[in-house]
């Protein structure tokens, strides 16, 4: 289990070749066709996920106490073999990575560990006190020797030739290595930099490199319009299958993109989702992203991902002005819950789980608007919820519950009503109540608690509210409620 639980090839704690019980063989065979399945196999208010369950535990939810077996695994490996990790843009990481990252140093694992970021005061507090020991390496923007020894390698000209060139790409990129990629690459695709073949050399047209990146002000450098403006070059087939591309994370399945653009039934609403046309073809499309390298094949067959994130970024920024991505999401999420179609086996376990669990929180509203049985997908949120919680990133085991709980039907406590389950709506309030508890929200834990007061149907029912309420008076200092 802690094997599967921590995605780790099965030789690594193999108990040297020794029998598996039938519980171990039952428990892999669970494992295996909750991957396959399109529905997780942990459903609120059944056994072992209700609020007498978490009672009889102490009141307490399970806790895998990730952190420590993580770091126990780390401490492992790294006597074996020699670690050496890179995480990049951690001043984006989550209060709960940040201090797994802090312990991990604190924990004096022998392993390298490289952190980038663009700026110090954007950095989780977590991280901030790791930097006095840290040795830092700055990595400045391109001097205009560099641009020019750049250029000049890129296009087989001495310096002198292509001084003025290089002083256009400097002043519009800044610096920026990225920046004077796509410069280069725009002047080759507009012929400002082409090959002369009277002078066997490759020459570029000045007039013509100020026409395309002209602005109204002087000496302003290129953004992202640049990036923009390319994608918008390409076909409208590659367009619409890099929308969906941007929806996906990081790689994606081309075959799972075939399915959504020619899908097999056309919503009602198909006008708003990047769908291809009769003689649109998703190998064609694919090809023309493909030569444009905004894509790039990942390391699996069949599989692609965004040659840089700033790729990934445009093509979903322009999402909104021409589709709808709520309904893109929801078009996703049906797949996932809907059965066989939805197969993307690029990841699996806890990160496939939130990566599925993402599509149905962004479409929540469409989801309670057009469906009436919403069972499944409150059971992949609540699954992605309890993974999250214990491995102690409670922050986004709030954010699924908190979606869980809007996809209830009007009257969640009314079992006589369709896809109304009462044990399922008192364990979803017991449980986002304790995070709610954890995260010092304690407004946002007491009016779940107040709610289940109300509506449960006997003592019991109430005894899992009652510690949680006495543990926020508790933390208070309210000792009489």
């Amino acid at each position: 289990m802690l094997r599967t639980y921590l995605d780790l090839p099965e030789w690594l704690l193999n108990t040297n070749g020794a029998a598996k019980t039938q519980q171990q063989k039952d428990l892999e065979l669970t494992g295996d066709q909750s991957r396959r399945a399109s529905s997780p196999a942990v459903h609120c208010g059944s056994a072992g996920h209700t609020a007498e369950a978490w009672l009889r535990s102490g009141g307490a939810s399970k806790s895998s106490r990730f952190m420590n077996v993580f770091i126990d695994v780390l401490r492992l490996l790294t006597v074996h073999k020699l670690c050496t990790w890179s995480l990049e843009d951690v001043q984006y990481a989550d209060p709960e990575s940040a201090e797994l990252i802090h312990h991990i140093v604190q924990a004096n694992i022998p392993l390298v560990l490289m952190l980038t970021y663009t700026d110090e005061a954007t950095l989780p507090r977590e991280l901030t006190p790791l930097l006095r020991h840290a040795t830092k390496v700055q990595l400045l923007p391109f001097s205009e020797a560099h641009t020019a020894d750049y250029v000049a390698e890129t296009l087989h000209r001495d310096h002198q030739y292509i001084l003025p060139l290089v002083a256009v790409v400097q002043e519009k990129s800044r610096g920026n290595l990225f920046y004077i990629r796509e410069i280069l690459d725009t002047c080759y695709r507009k012929r400002c930099v082409y090959y002369e073949w009277r002078e066997n050399n490759w020459v570029f047209d000045l007039d013509k490199v100020f026409a395309v990146f002209e602005s109204p002000e002087y000496g302003s450098s290129v953004t992202t319009d640049i990036i923009s403006k390319r994608l918008t070059e390409l076909p409208s087939a590659s367009r619409k299958l890099l929308a969906w591309a941007s929806l996906l994370g990081g790689t994606f399945s081309f075959d799972l993109l075939r399915k959504l653009l020619k899908p097999a039934d056309k919503p009602s609403a198909h006008g708003r989702l990047p769908l291809f046309d009769k003689d649109e073809c998703a190998v064609t499309a694919l090809d023309a992203a493909l030569k444009a390298y905004v894509l790039m094949p990942a390391e699996q067959d069949a599989r692609f991902r965004f040659s840089h994130d700033r790729y990934l970024t445009a093509a979903a920024n322009s999402l909104d002005s021409e589709w709808d991505t709520q309904l893109m999401h929801f078009t996703i999420a049906k797949m996932i819950t809907s059965g066989e179609e939805y197969h993307d086996d690029s990841t699996l376990g806890s990160k496939a789980l939130y990566m599925q669990s993402r599509h149905i929180c962004l479409a929540a509203e469409l989801i309670k608007t057009k469906e009436t049985i919403r069972a499944p997908f409150r059971d992949m949120l609540y699954q992605a919820g309890e993974t999250a919680c214990e491995s102690g990133a409670r922050s986004t085991g709030i954010y699924y519950f908190a979606h869980c709980l809007m996809l209830l039907q009007d009257d969640p406590w009314d079992d006589n009503k369709p896809d109304v389950s009462y044990q399922e709506t008192l364990q979803l309030f017991v449980r986002s109540a304790e995070c709610y508890w954890h995260q010092g929200m304690f407004d946002e834990a007491l009016s779940l608690i107040r709610t289940t007061f109300q509506h449960a149907r006997d003592p019991c029912d109430m005894a899992s509210s009652f510690i949680l309420q006495s543990r926020v008076f508790a933390i208070r200092g309210d000792s009489f409620g």
